[in-house]
């Protein structure tokens, strides 16, 4: 861990610089931190927690947590094992860091509770999704929901500490740009986060073995998972709204497992024509759906999922609702017709 910090680091301007130093200054004095991931992780939260774990593990005491299993995609990122899905004991943490989420809610019950037991733990946030004015009360906390992902605010934290870019935290972090941007092609890919991306690369970061490994690195259970739940398409409102199903029976009949949805929603998003793409996955109760919102035009699926309480970005989002099949799609089809007609 290099410990001069560079005080010249030129931050985007929609990142204060007040709130950015604090975050730098509560975890560089911290010597044991717990980094905290959202469930149901993907490559930005993932990637974010192990920059941050590589750059302070040589000093400093980290403990990686994420509720759930570390998707086989993002397992060829070195120390991707160390993830714990038991939650230790908060009081033994100088620090509790959530990345890439707002909120102890979006990362476990058990961590929601432990806070809740634990009003003076001493919580960071760093993210960039909108915060609703639920977010977890914290002592420092940057949040930019102009940046591409929250890897971009991670990298500007270890700059800011003087970090070297070596080729583990390069890998992390590109692995948070590329994933979170579909492989800088969605609206949020800027002119700043492809800069980003560029120095990562003179690292030596061999850009072709992330990408193998992210996208095409499959197990013959997810193709076959993505037959089946192509054939579950169904469009409304004369083609502007794409969906996809996703059921506990299609995990058994195809050997897939939750881990291999995280890109389906992709297939309705592409459809010509469709400017809201859903994806219904149905847990383990049965009676649960997880939905995914995409949109391709001007949507806000963020304000959408807000309505069932969800939430996310403008143009990808989420949320749960609880009830029969029929039920949970008249819900969501009412709120996204109302919002086409708007």
């Amino acid at each position: 861990m290099n410990k001069n910090t560079n005080q010249h680091l030129s931050l985007p301007a929609t990142i204060s610089e007040s709130d950015f130093n604090a975050v730098c200054d509560v975890l560089s004095a911290a010597k044991n931190i717990l980094i905290a991931s959202h469930y149901n992780p993907d490559g930005d939260t993932l990637g974010a927690a192990l920059a941050l774990y590589y750059f302070f593990s040589p000093e400093k005491e980290i403990t990686l947590y994420c509720r759930d299993n570390v998707p086989y995609n993002y397992t060829f990122l070195p120390g991707s094992h160390l993830f714990t899905k038991e939650l230790p004991d908060i009081k033994q943490f100088d620090v509790i860091a959530l990345v890439d989420v707002g909120s102890a809610e979006r990362v476990s019950e058990d961590l929601q509770k432990a806070l809740e037991r634990n009003p003076n733990a001493r919580v960071v946030v760093i993210d960039h999704h909108p915060q609703s004015g639920d977010g977890e009360p914290s002592i420092a906390s940057v949040i930019d929901p102009e940046a591409g992902a929250v890897g971009e605010i991670i990298y500007y934290i270890l700059k800011k500490m003087g970090a070297e870019i070596t080729k583990e935290i390069a890998a992390a972090l590109y692995t948070c740009l590329h994933t979170d941007t579909g492989g800088f092609s969605y609206s949020n890919t800027s002119d700043r986060i492809m800069k980003v991306a560029s120095e990562l690369l003179q690292s030596g970061l061999k850009v072709n073995e992330v990408t193998y490994e992210i996208y095409e690195n499959q197990p013959i259970a997810q193709l076959k998972l993505i037959s089946k739940t192509l054939s579950s398409l169904e469009l409304k409102f004369n083609g502007k709204c794409a969906s996809i199903f996703v059921t506990q029976e299609d995990y058994k009949s195809t050997g897939a497992n939750v881990e291999m949805t995280e890109r389906l929603i992709n297939f309705p998003r592409s459809i010509k024509g469709a400017e809201v793409a859903l994806a219904f996955r149905q847990l383990k109760n049965l009676k649960e759906y997880k939905i995914s919102l995409r949109s391709s035009g001007h949507i806000d699926v963020n304000a959408l999922a807000r309505l069932f309480g969800g939430g996310g970005h403008t143009h990808a989002a989420g949320c749960t609702l609880t009830g029969a099949l029929d039920e949970v799609k008249q819900k969501i089809y009412t709120a996204v017709e109302r919002a086409l007609k708007n």
